[in-house]
C-alpha cells in the first residue's frame, strides 16, 4: 500500500444516517443498498460511489453520522429523503482491495503520523468506491490538520 498527502474536494448526494461505530461494517452496506436502488433520482452523478464517516474521537465515541450516496458533478437540490455534502481539505490517502479497508485505515493513520501528520477528528473520513473487473477497491481519505 503507498499513502500520499493530498489537497482534494467532495461533492455528493446520498442518505444520511447515525449508528454505532462497531456496526458500521453492516449498516453502510445497507443503507448504500438502499441508496443505490434510488440512484437514478440523483442528478449529475458521476456514477461513483463515495461514503462520508463521521470520526471516532475516542473510546466513549461510540455512535456517529455517515452518508453513504454518489458524487456529483455540480451543487444541486437532493430528492426527498437525501442530503447534498460537499467536503474538501487536506488529507492523508491510500487505496486497496475493499477486503483489505481496516488494514489500510490502520496504515493510513501510522503513515502520516511518521508524515508528521496530525488527525483532523472534527472533519469527515471519506471512502470513495472503485469497481474493477474481479472486485472492488476503496480509496480512503483521512482528514489531516494544517
Amino acid at each position: 500500500m503507498t499513502f500520499e498527502a493530498v489537497e482534494k474536494s467532495f461533492r455528493m448526494v446520498g442518505m444520511e444516517a447515525r449508528g454505532e461505530f462497531s456496526e458500521l461494517g453492516e449498516s453502510v452496506p445497507a443503507l448504500a443498498k438502499t441508496m443505490m436502488e434510488r440512484a437514478a433520482e440523483v442528478k449529475h452523478s458521476t456514477g461513483i460511489e463515495i461514503a462520508l464517516f463521521e470520526a471516532k474521537r475516542g473510546e466513549g465515541h461510540r455512535t456517529g453520522r455517515y452518508v453513504v450516496g454518489l458524487m456529483v458533478e455540480e451543487r444541486q437540490d437532493a430528492p426527498s429523503g437525501m442530503v447534498y455534502v460537499e467536503a474538501g481539505g487536506k488529507y492523508v490517502s491510500g487505496r486497496a482491495p475493499i477486503e483489505k479497508v481496516a488494514d489500510l485505515h490502520e496504515k493510513a493513520v501510522a503513515w502520516g503520523g511518521e508524515h508528521g501528520f496530525e488527525r483532523n477528528l472534527s472533519a469527515d473520513i471519506i471512502e470513495v468506491y472503485h469497481a474493477l473487473e474481479d472486485g472492488e477497491d476503496v480509496e480512503i481519505f483521512l482528514p489531516v490538520k494544517g
